[in-house]
């Protein structure tokens, strides 16, 4: 009997050993650090063959987190080709979906296919929506139960080495003061430290944001966890405080209102729960995250104040905007009411109206009852606090136009995962 147990504890050892995993995502690090930073060349078939490698040789459920690290990084890696990767070895490990979920997706993927022919959309970014909604399926009927912490942490982790490649990879070209101009904003297209047409790791400031929102709302709840390594606390801060800098550094006011409102809703349910000492503690980790800031980057608070103050803000920087035009074009007639304006050809900065005005009421709806579809059984025991990454990455996703890339849309992808098996833990609670 104790032999037996040993061998299962050696098993379970080698289960969790989560460092080819570890070695993988500081090897992508470290490449594209040279690529970008220092100008070093790397081929992007270098990335393929590490991917193809770790798809043949890792568990599903370790491939599965080195995407979810990959993922903040697809905008300077072949995406599209490792995409294709993650969705071949799932199709080998997945023998059963839910046949709603299969039949919505496979009507979903014909109706962009047709469309994208309707509207001349027929490259390999426009096609590869396609094989982005499958991918999701597969991801949500893979039968093994995905941990969410290594999910989260591999997250985590690939939204810092973003955030940390593309500012030393631009303060290796522009001083930092040029950095504190709305007209040269980190991650924006004027901003460029590489020659034009080359692959780099750069990003809008806003989707950016929108990644961070999600990695720490989703983050910041295990380092309160008494199971929480201390080595994993610290990382996970490190992190946080990385996508902090980057995100305010990017001058994205997006980023600083839904902060705003996650440390609200954060605070007011912990002192709802009557946790007054993880609240203190919170309230204490925020408050020297502040003091950090406004003492060693006073510059970058006083300038995204600033951006408070300008003209732009009654039209939310052009947003309502752009939601003004597309309205008009998407009401134009009964055809573009329902089969929408083009998913490609409508840039409106609001996910959700994205799919309406580019696929029209039919694809709205389609995209609706997919989700529903993905959703385990209701219990009763989720709490507002299981909700608050889904509601403040939401608000994230309606200032920003990320439908198109599943890239954009994996942080909703994430949470979701992590909240069916957040439901699946508190039913088999129930039942035992």
């Amino acid at each position: 009997m104790t032999k037996t147990m040993n061998v299962m504890d050696v098993e379970r050892k080698k289960e969790h050993t989560y460092m080819p995993l570890i070695f993988c995502a500081i090897v992508f690090f470290s490449l594209l650090l040279l690529r970008d930073s220092y100008s070093v060349g790397i081929n992007k078939y270098i990335f393929l063959v590490i991917v193809c490698l770790s798809a043949v040789c890792m568990k599903m459920t370790h491939l599965i987190y080195l995407f979810c690290f990959l993922f903040p990084l697809y905008v300077g890696l072949p995406g599209n080709y490792l995409t294709l990767i993650l969705l071949v070895r799932l199709l080998f490990d997945i023998h059963h979906v839910k046949a709603s979920s299969f039949i919505i997706t496979m009507v979903i993927a014909a109706y962009i296919l047709l469309q994208n022919f309707f509207t001349g959309h027929t490259g390999i970014v426009p096609m590869m929506f396609i094989a982005g909604v499958i991918l999701v399926l597969l991801l949500f009927t893979y039968k093994q139960n995905l941990d969410p912490f290594p999910m989260i942490m591999m997250y985590s982790a690939g939204v810092a080495s973003l955030g940390l490649i593309m500012l030393i990879s631009t303060l290796q070209v522009y001083d930092f003061s040029d950095l504190m101009s709305v007209a040269f904003r980190l991650g924006m297209g004027g901003v460029n430290y590489v020659e034009k047409g080359i692959m780099n790791v750069s990003i809008d400031p806003n989707f950016y944001g929108m990644y961070s929102i999600a990695a720490i709302s989703l983050s910041f709840p295990y380092i309160f966890r008494l199971e929480t390594k201390l080595i994993t606390k610290v990382c996970l801060i490190c992190f946080a405080i990385v996508q902090m800098v980057v995100a305010l550094v990017g001058l994205s006011r997006a980023f600083v209102l839904v902060f705003v409102v996650w440390i609200l809703l954060y605070l007011l349910h912990l002192l709802l729960q009557r946790n007054f000492k993880d609240a203190m503690i919170v309230a204490v980790i925020l408050t020297a995250i502040m003091v950090f800031l406004f003492t060693f980057l006073p510059d970058v608070i006083e300038t995204v104040l600033e951006r408070f103050d300008d003209s732009d803000m009654v039209t939310g920087n052009g947003r309502i905007t752009l939601i003004e035009k597309y309205v008009d074009e998407w009401g134009k007639n009964i055809f573009t009411i329902f089969f929408g304006v083009g998913l490609y050809n409508c840039n409106v900065h609001c996910t959700p109206l994205q799919f309406l005005f580019g696929g029209g009421l039919i694809l709205f709806v389609m995209m609706v009852a997919l989700v529903l579809s993905y959703r385990t059984t209701k219990t009763k025991k989720m709490k507002l606090f299981d909700y608050l990454p889904l509601i403040v990455t939401f608000i994230s996703l309606c200032t920003v136009p990320a439908a198109t890339l599943i890239n954009s849309m994996f942080p909703l992808i994430l949470i979701g995962l992590c909240m069916n098996h957040t439901k699946k833990r508190i039913e088999k609670e129930n039942q035992e």
